[in-house]
């Protein structure tokens, strides 16, 4: 229950003019399916394109730089969508929701720069749509008890 009302606040905060962003949780079935048959799925049900072996696993910093590029700047022409404070804030909390045993998936590589502890997403390289949408690209996470995917949209 207290899930539902954080997600519902997050949705609320990342309503912005540029692009569209997706934000999704659900719960996730016991049926002994692996974590990409899992997202799979899931994603297929929500009316996207299953990437099946073509999704790229992420470890839980790259996750969160990816999240704070596409809500700070859109995919096409590098605009602001949010500020970076704000970004980095609802990146963090999103991937809280998870805890310490989820996986992250993405369908895309980024041009990055590392820093001392940190890791910085510069542009969008290459990305395997599960959309329409002339760019697309985001986060999905599976957890032992829940899936979620954060991703956005742009139109060139």
């Amino acid at each position: 229950m207290q899930m539902d009302a954080e997600i519902e606040q997050l949705k609320q905060e990342l309503d912005c003019d540029l692009g569209t962003i997706i934000l999704e949780v659900t719960e996730r079935s016991q049926g002994g399916e692996s974590d990409i048959q899992s997202i799979d799925r899931w994603v297929e049900k929500l009316g996207f394109n299953p990437l099946g072996q073509g999704w790229i696993v992420a470890n839980k910093k790259m996750a969160i730089a990816i999240l704070c590029f596409i809500l700070h700047q859109d995919l096409a022409y590098d605009s602001e969508r949010m500020n970076r404070w704000k970004a980095q804030q609802i990146s963090d909390r999103f991937i809280q929701f998870f805890g310490t045993q989820a996986k992250y998936l993405t369908n895309a590589e980024f041009a990055i720069v590392e820093g001392v502890g940190e890791i910085e997403v510069r542009n969008l390289r290459i990305w395997n749509p599960i959309t329409e949408a002339t760019f697309d690209t985001g986060i999905c996470v599976c957890s032992p008890t829940h899936l979620g995917l954060l991703w956005v949209e742009d139109e060139d």
